[in-house]
């Protein structure tokens, strides 16, 4: 032990034994408990903030809990120390006490506030928030002035000096540990925590008051409790603002807590947004959104020579699929075909559900590369049939490549291109891949080209009907066929093959068809009232359309608004349209002819031609297809087929019509087989209406039919 007689001032002597007040000793303990608390829940405040003012504010906040309560413990405690001596502060190194307090604990507040600290960084952090600390006491403690002289023990200042490092230590360790955990268990762990904080700093504060040592003039007569009421009172006072300040603090950190967490919820909420947003829910691949912005990031990223392959994969006649076996195994089936692609590509290769049933992936080719070998590995991997419900399906791909820069510079272009290359693919018969071509473009802008001016055209004027007679042998006119012509304001008359098919393709068919039956309805109405009562007329129907389960209804209609008999309309249909949906297709027909509409299968023999088919038919004829009869009397096979379809329909209660008759020749051999009716050349081209009726009054003469 030191011998303070040797530091003892020249006619000194040591003043008695020292004690202290338990209740300011208590508040003093409780004070720098509720700090360490405080500066535990910032310290999370100060590392999850995302903006440098929040991080700022919750340094300042933590820095004046932590250090207002131990500078205030500090005090506390020294108003508990009871001496027979009067005793007074020093205002300007008590406040400095409390600066240095502030000033320590901001600076750990601010080591706090970094991602991670080294072993060596943690000592030296200590080591100076600890000699910071002791600056505080010792400054606070030269702040109590009186007629005694300090005297310390080096030997306990230096222990003081430890346990600070070491309580500072402590702190750092645990505020890295606990931040950024929320719950139950870091509440307690924060409140143990703070608990032991609380009282190394209270050890550090007795030890170096046990440093201390009072000298007193020889002589001095001790006073009888000199102001202890008045030191409790204060203390008191100083311990509550003191509290009601860390519980400022503490309610602030809860709140910045509660912020916390409350944002980490949304932040978890708003991630699973995005997950749903930029992927699809059934493949779990990006959707199209997210791939287009992924293909748009890799344009404007590309260097100046490099190049990449966007390719779209459709699944061939996916509908079927959905239709036959249901939506749940169409969307295994899509589940199917995402895993297989996957398993060809690269983990890195994005690839997207971009819409429905069509795939599209990216695929860096570097300045040289060929996108073929990949589409080729793709359409193998999907060869196989898929196992869906305990069933081996086959299906078949398209595939349509475009490539950057050379098909698109954007991803609305490498896009399109694709799809256009895909189309081209189905129209030629599927199960391939594409490149895109000049070409195509070219065609789907003539397509929309041409779309445009059939709206128009359907709506403004521009379409016509021709009538080309159907005679019996003698050449007497039973019906007319009405045909769609156009004559296109630019580029003349148009075929009907070429604008039915954009019709069919941009879905205006119905409007077509639709057209097409009211004006035939309007022609024929009107001829029944110059006397023609007897003419029919037949307009024909797309596949398309006759799959409309509204279809007789339309009919009914446009007979309706013409006063015009069921009987004098004949509906026309082809094989291959009858076959486009069977079972719908003999639905249809049944309710048409119960409105009283006949039903004639046009063009016989060109395409399934199948005797299943015909008999459970509701038709009431059927025409030669313009192939067997072209030939006759040159090509005894076709006239064999020709006279052997006459008689097949004659033994099913049919009636029938012969197409493209040119010549007497042809004519007399339909005669002599009992072919009921002819169409052709030989009789009339299809013609306007105005030339019709001519023809109508020649005919009339002719045969002298009452006009």
């Amino acid at each position: 032990m030191l011998n303070f007689s040797t530091l003892l001032p020249a006619g000194h002597q040591v003043l008695g034994a020292y004690e202290y007040e338990g209740l300011l000793v208590f508040l003093s303990y409780l004070i720098a408990s509720a700090a360490g608390y405080t500066a535990l829940a910032m310290a999370d405040w100060v590392t999850t903030s995302r903006s440098r003012r929040g991080s700022e504010l919750a340094k300042l906040i933590g820095a004046i809990a932590l250090g207002g309560g131990i500078w205030s413990m500090h005090f506390l405690a020294m108003l508990s120390f009871k001496i027979s001596i009067h005793v007074h502060y020093d205002p300007l190194q008590t406040l400095t006490s409390l600066l240095i307090a502030i000033a320590v604990s901001y600076t750990v507040m601010h080591l706090i506030g970094r991602e991670s600290l080294s072993t060596t960084q943690y000592l030296l952090a200590s080591l100076a928030a600890g000699l910071g600390i002791a600056a505080m006491h010792y400054t606070g403690m030269l702040a109590m002035h009186s007629v005694a002289q300090q005297i310390y023990d080096p030997l306990l200042v230096a222990v003081s000096v430890v346990i600070a490092s070491l309580a500072s230590l402590a702190a750092l360790l645990l505020a890295f540990r606990l931040r950024g955990r929320t719950g139950l268990r870091t509440v307690w762990l924060r409140l143990l925590g703070s608990l032991g904080l609380g009282f190394a700093i209270v050890s550090m504060h007795f030890t170096g008051m046990a440093a201390l040592t009072l000298a007193v003039p020889v002589g001095f007569v001790p006073e009888d409790s000199p102001g202890m009421i008045q030191h409790l009172e204060l203390g008191t006072g100083i311990a509550i603002g003191t509290l009601f300040i860390i519980m400022a603090g503490l309610l602030a950190a809860w709140a910045g807590e509660r912020f916390h967490a409350q944002r980490l919820r949304l932040e978890r909420v708003s991630t699973t947004l995005d997950q749903i947003s930029l992927h699809d829910p059934l493949t779990h691949l990006l959707n199209g959104s997210s791939f287009i912005q992924t293909v748009d990031r890799a344009v404007s990223q590309a260097r100046n020579d490099e190049q990449f392959a966007l390719l779209m994969l459709d699944v061939d006649h996916f509908k079927r699929i959905n239709d036959s076996l249901g939506h749940a195994l169409g969307d295994e089936l899509l589940v199917q075909v995402a895993q297989r692609i996957r398993a060809v590509l690269d983990n890195d290769l994005p690839l997207a559900r971009y819409a429905g049933d069509e795939f599209s992936l990216l695929l860096p080719l570097g300045t040289r590369g060929d996108s073929q070998p990949l589409a080729l590995r793709l359409l193998e991997q999907l060869r196989p049939p898929f196992e869906l419900a305990g069933q081996r399906i086959a299906m078949t791909f398209s595939l349509g490549i475009a490539h950057y820069p050379q098909d698109g510079t954007n991803a609305g272009q490498l896009l399109r291109s694709a799809g256009l290359a895909v189309g081209h693919c189905k129209r030629s018969g599927r199960n391939r891949s594409q490149r895109f071509a000049n070409e195509l473009q070219r065609e789907a802008d003539d397509l929309l080209s041409l779309e445009m001016d059939l709206r128009h055209a359907l709506t403004q004027g521009g379409l016509h009907l021709a009538y080309q007679p159907i005679v019996v042998p003698d050449g007497r006119p039973l019906a007319l066929e009405a045909l769609v012509r156009w004559q296109h304001p630019t580029l003349g008359a148009l075929s009907p093959e070429r604008f039915v098919r954009v019709a069919e393709e941009t879905g205006l068919i119905g409007e077509l068809d639709g057209w097409v039956m009211r004006q035939a309805c309007a022609d024929i109405a009107q001829l029944h009232r110059e006397g023609y009562r007897d003419l029919r007329v037949s307009v024909n129907c797309s596949a398309l359309n006759l799959g409309d389960r509204l279809l007789p209804q339309a009919i009914a209609r446009a007979l309706q608004a013409e006063d015009l008999p069921a009987s004098a309309l004949i509906l026309e249909v082809t094989e291959n349209a009858l076959m486009h949906s069977l079972n719908v297709a003999i639905e249809v027909i049944g309710e048409i002819r119960t409105l009283g509409v006949r039903v004639s299968i046009d063009d016989f023999g060109s395409g399934y031609s199948s005797l299943a088919y015909l008999s459970r038919l509701p038709v009431d004829s059927l025409k030669v297809d313009r192939a067997f009869v072209r030939t006759i009397p040159h090509q005894h096979n076709d006239m064999a087929i020709a006279a052997a379809i006459i008689a097949m329909a004659h033994k099913l209660g049919l009636k029938v019509v012969a197409e493209g008759v040119e010549t007497t020749e042809q004519r007399d051999f339909l005669h002599a087989n009992d072919c009921d009716f002819m169409q052709g050349y030989l009789f009339s081209r299809p013609v306007p209406l105005p030339q019709l009726r001519s023809w109508l009054q020649q005919q009339a003469s002719v045969t002298a039919l009452p006009a």
